[in-house]
């Protein structure tokens, strides 16, 4: 009637400095069939409770712990192959993303399993996410990679299922489910506004894009 697991995880990665390219992250769950031990009215078939912790580490793209050079077409000189020093400026100090989960829930079965709800609440962080955030020109670039940033999602899930129809040679079940999700930043890189997420998009010369601002929801469209 009691359940425990537990897991943890360690990834080295080649993509991250030296100093920070090992992290563990764990996760723990437990739940609890308290029919099995609790005297309950015979209407309630089935009951359990549960609740989760976990963390999940992530590393980023290659390359992004220094400022590397970018081939140019026709440059320098009667399309001879040459480069560029990129416009995005390398941090030698990144740390893994990190995801954090918390999830609590039940689940109840009734009429001889016959009609179920099964409701869940989680909230999960990202934290030092790493991205490319605007610097000014005068140093040189145009952004720079660093860990910025905290972005939060919460929200419920609740399903309900039932048989309105049970026969020796015919059952019927039915399903229906609910969810909601609210997600907000909760921070950014000090000193910075805004962060634009990913080039341009939508009809050729449009400059719509996707930006994180502090308070904001993720995903938010501006232009």
């Amino acid at each position: 009637y009691l359940f425990l697991n537990i897991t943890g995880r360690n990834d080295i990665s080649s993509a991250l400095p030296v100093q920070n390219n090992s992290f563990f992250y764990p996760s723990v769950n437990l739940s609890f069939v308290f029919n099995d031990v609790l005297n309950l009215p015979t209407q309630l078939s089935y009951g359990k409770l549960r609740a989760a912790y976990g963390e999940v580490g992530k590393d980023t793209d290659p390359y992004k712990t220094s400022t590397t050079y970018t081939s140019s077409s026709g440059f320098p000189l009667n399309g001879q192959l040459g480069y560029t020093r990129s416009t995005t400026l390398g941090s030698s100090d990144l740390r893994p993303e990190r995801t954090s989960t918390i999830e609590v829930g039940t689940e109840l079965k009734f009429l001889e399993n016959r009609l179920g709800i099964d409701f869940t609440w989680y909230k999960a962080n990202s934290r030092d996410q790493i991205l490319a955030v605007p610097v000014s020109n005068a140093v040189g670039y145009t952004t720079a990679i660093t860990n910025a940033g905290e972005i939060e999602n919460k929200g419920i899930e609740i399903i309900l299922n039932g048989t309105p129809i049970r026969m020796a040679d015919f059952q019927w079940n039915a399903q229906i489910n609910f969810t909601r999700n609210r997600n907000r930043v909760v921070d950014i890189a000090e000193g910075i506004d805004e962060i634009v997420i990913g080039d341009q998009f939508g009809y050729s010369g449009s400059t719509v894009t996707m930006k994180l601002i502090e308070g904001a929801p993720y995903g938010n469209i501006y232009g």
